[in-house]
């Protein structure tokens, strides 16, 4: 028989045999690094943690307000994605990005919230399930799948306005928080002079002396309230009176 021939009918029978198996391998690797939807309950009716609690990140303290009526806010929204998938949120659920939810500083779990997108006028309905963001001056961290209604997986990005459509009816209280005495801090200085310049700018403000191991500081602060809603307001005001990064505090 001609070599030849032998050759080309053996480059055939190769052939036939290593397209099966090439497909077979890729689809075995596409399958890995597939992401699939976390199977949860996407609108529990308790949450599993309680969200007024109040907690610290990066040293500073946030407060959750005990009703999100009525709540509207405008700010940057940003989003997370693969990196969290099928990881835990803040009140136990396991992130899916293909759910519509969010992750916001300070509303109940469980509270819907219309967002729309000031730069083209989409909007979605998220559920609150995660804390954060804690980045800059962001005011909600929102998943793949909302981001992707907002049209802003690619800015990654956007000017948005929040506004509650669903509050819960019964938010569990903290222990002892009426009993604390909140304000707005809305500066904070090594220099006791210009602790008092700011002071001197803004009504109803006052100093407050801080030590610690790096030595005295100071804070501006505005407000006294007993009342945490109360402060939240006051901390709306101010910020829209232009101090962006004022925050409440207990004292």
């Amino acid at each position: 028989m001609d070599l030849t021939f032998i050759r080309i009918i053996f480059y055939k029978k190769l052939f036939y045999w290593l397209i099966p198996l090439i497909i077979l391998f890729y689809s075995i690797g596409c399958s890995k690094n597939k992401l699939t939807p976390i199977k949860f309950n996407p609108t529990p009716q308790k949450t599993k943690f309680q969200s007024s609690r109040p907690y610290r990140v990066l040293g500073k303290t946030y407060y959750p307000i005990s009703s999100s009526r009525n709540f509207i806010q405008k700010g940057i929204a940003s989003w997370y994605g693969p990196k969290f998938h099928g990881k835990l949120t803040s009140n136990r659920e396991y992130y899916d990005m293909y759910q519509l939810t969010a992750a916001h500083k300070t509303l109940p779990f469980d509270t819907r919230v219309r967002v729309t997108n000031l730069d083209n006028g989409l909007e979605t309905i998220v559920r609150v399930n995660d804390r954060g963001p804690f980045i800059g001056d962001r005011i909600i961290d929102l998943s793949f799948a909302a981001a992707k209604k907002l049209n802003m997986i690619d800015n990654g990005t956007a000017s948005v306005e929040l506004q509650t459509t669903y509050y819960p009816s019964h938010i569990p209280t903290t222990q002892n928080l009426n009993s604390k005495i909140f304000g707005v801090q809305v500066g904070f200085f090594n220099d006791l002079r210009n602790a008092n310049e700011l002071k001197s700018q803004t009504q109803g403000s006052f100093i407050q002396k801080v030590n610690s191991s790096d030595g005295e500081s100071y804070r501006v602060v505005v407000g006294s309230y007993n009342d945490f809603d109360q402060t939240w307001n006051l901390l709306n005001i101010l910020k829209s009176k232009g101090f962006p990064r004022a925050f409440v505090i207990d004292y």
